[in-house]
C-alpha cells in the first residue's frame, strides 16, 4: 500500500500480480508497461523466474526487484 501511494500520482494504472504466473500474463497482456517492481518469492514461480520470462518477449522493460530478505546474511 505504502508503494502504491507513492507511485500513483506518476502513473495512469496500476496492474496488481499475486503470483509469479500473473506477473508474466500482465506483462503480455500489456505490452505497454513500463515498470515492474518484482517480489522475489511469490507463489507458483519465484521473481527470478518471473524475471527471466518477461525478458524473453520485454527486454527494455525496467524490472526492480524488492524482497523481505533485508539482513547481511542474505545479501
Amino acid at each position: 500500500m505504502f508503494i502504491t501511494e507513492i507511485i500513483n500520482p506518476y502513473s495512469d494504472e496500476i496492474i496488481y500480480a499475486t503470483t509469479g504466473t500473473e506477473a508474466v500474463e500482465a506483462c503480455q497482456d500489456n505490452p505497454g508497461i513500463e515498470l515492474v517492481l518484482m517480489d522475489i518469492q511469490l507463489p507458483e514461480m519465484s521473481g527470478y523466474q518471473a524475471t527471466k520470462q518477461i525478458r524473453e518477449f520485454n527486454k527494455d522493460i525496467i524490472i526492480i526487484a524488492q524482497t523481505a530478505y533485508g539482513l547481511a546474511a542474505d545479501k
